[in-house]
């Protein structure tokens, strides 16, 4: 009976062996399942990854082309740019310009943009596939940011440039168009007093001394020697590419001082480091601006072109009718267009006094807007072409109490540029192969586009937000 009981268990093992194998089976056909998902799961997360490092890397691209893009080349439509992710990956940029900052939606900029309209704002959406598009494990995530687009204009950036020197003598205000930059600039010396003020950085190529309450807001960068003395003050970096500092009286550096030689006087008047015996390369040099006539592009700006033989004709017209239409006054040959004392000129319209002779205004010489908060333009210019040598006799002179009232006024020539006590309302730009500024005159930095001149080299972006959108 016992052997008989043996005989009835065999095959058993055989039973459990099946059985268990079966069931390693399905665990390794589980965990073979389980593997493969979250492999798929993490091909498809780093592809994710990979498109939203693609979307980024679109704007990124855009946003570092702008600074060297003028108005007419930037790119609208969108452009597929392959990108060496592996195992491969790709963005679209899309670029809405606008004319204000926000945008507006519905206001978009037409493409190509208008060189004499440089905008201000942007909307840039960003595409980033990984994998080629049209693949049907491709992935797309797009990202967008809303830039301020402030134009880069070079040696037109400044709100007052001059050539040869800039001398300020008496209660000069600076103001900035964005925050503090009303920057000033020379090729020659500078040196201001009593009662300066500037909203911006000075750069002069030559010497700078600033004495009884001339305040330089931001950077002073000149490449000779800088003396400071009574409350004389720089609000932020102090440098000399080749030459000293010589500092006296209660005169201050709230930043740092650096000298290619000594510091004299400077310890307890420089809020950060003085950094002495430090040459550097001399500051970034502009040549003087060229401003010639072009009819063509004025016109293209919308301007009639009114010719002008005679100043004191045109003197009379503009004293008694006043820019009515937007128009080009072009005065040749030179004459002298002088205007009498209390004198009035109307503007409906922009204007423009294009002279191969000299500017000149009397005490209480008014230039306004015919409508009260309504801005206009007024550009007062001696072409460079015009000019062989400077005798006076195309010089623009400002007397006391010149008023500008919502005007914004561009003032250019190679010669010599003199502004007495004056209001210029809403600001401008001065250009002039050398500047005086005397007693009690106030300015506000406006870049202004000179048609056939000053076109906007490019743009420095300030980035309002970055987001993730939906994909469209």
């Amino acid at each position: 009976m016992l052997q008989r009981f043996h005989r009835d268990e065999r095959g058993v093992a055989l039973i459990t062996a099946m059985l268990v194998s079966m069931v390693v089976l399905s665990l390794s056909l589980v965990t073979v399942q389980l593997a493969s998902h979250n492999s798929t799961q993490s091909a498809a997360d780093r592809k994710r990854i990979q498109a939203i490092h693609a979307a980024e890397a679109g704007l990124d691209t855009y946003l570092a082309r702008l600074p060297r893009t003028p108005t007419q080349s930037l790119q609208c439509a969108p452009a597929a740019t392959a990108i060496p992710i592996e195992p491969g990956a790709e963005f679209q940029v899309t670029a809405s310009f606008y004319p204000t900052f926000p945008g507006v939606a519905g206001q978009e900029l037409a493409c190509p943009l208008n060189p004499n309209a440089p905008p201000l704002g942007v909307l840039l959406t960003s595409r980033g596939t990984a994998v080629a598009q049209g693949s049907a494990n491709a992935v797309t995530r797009t990202m967008q940011t809303e830039v301020r687009l402030n134009s880069v204009l070079g040696s037109f950036g400044y709100a007052i440039f001059s050539d040869t020197g800039l001398a300020v003598q008496n209660n000069l205000t600076v103001n900035g168009n964005a925050g503090n930059d009303g920057n000033l600039y020379t090729n020659g010396n500078f040196s201001c007093s009593n009662s300066t003020l500037d909203y911006g950085s000075v750069t002069a190529q030559g010497t700078a001394t600033l004495s009884s309450s001339c305040h330089v807001l931001q950077d002073l960068a000149v490449g000779g020697n800088i003396t400071m003395s009574n409350s004389a003050r720089v609000g932020h970096d102090a440098s000399t590419s080749s030459g000293s500092i010589s500092m006296s009286n209660s005169s201050f550096i709230v930043n740092n001082a650096r000298t290619a030689s000594s510091c004299t006087g400077c310890s307890g008047r420089v809020g950060g480091t003085i950094i002495a015996s430090s040459p550097s390369p001399a500051p970034l040099r502009f040549d003087f601006p060229t401003v010639d006539y072009d009819q063509v592009s004025w016109q293209a700006a919308g301007y009639a072109i009114s010719n002008q033989s005679s100043c004191t004709t045109l003197r009379t017209t503009l004293a008694t009718t006043g820019v009515t239409a937007k128009t080009v006054y072009r005065v040749a040959p030179g004459c002298a267009l002088a205007f009498d004392t209390n004198t009035t000129v109307n503007l409906a319209a922009d204007a423009a006094i294009i002279t191969d002779g000299s500017f000149a205004t009397a005490n209480q010489t008014t230039f306004r807007s015919t409508v009260p908060g309504t801005a206009r333009n007024l550009y007062i210019i001696v072409p460079r072409s015009s000019v062989t040598s400077c005798t006076g006799s195309q010089d623009i002179t400002m007397a006391n109490n010149t008023n500008f009232t919502d005007v914004r006024v561009f003032v250019y020539t190679p010669c010599t540029v003199t502004m007495n006590n004056n209001n210029l309302g809403l600001g401008g730009q001065i250009i002039g192969g050398t500047v005086n500024i005397a007693n009690q005159f106030s300015f506000t930095f406006r870049p202004m586009l000179i048609p056939g001149a000053g076109a906007v080299t490019g743009f420095n972006p300030d980035i309002a937000y970055i987001r993730e959108i939906t994909n469209n």
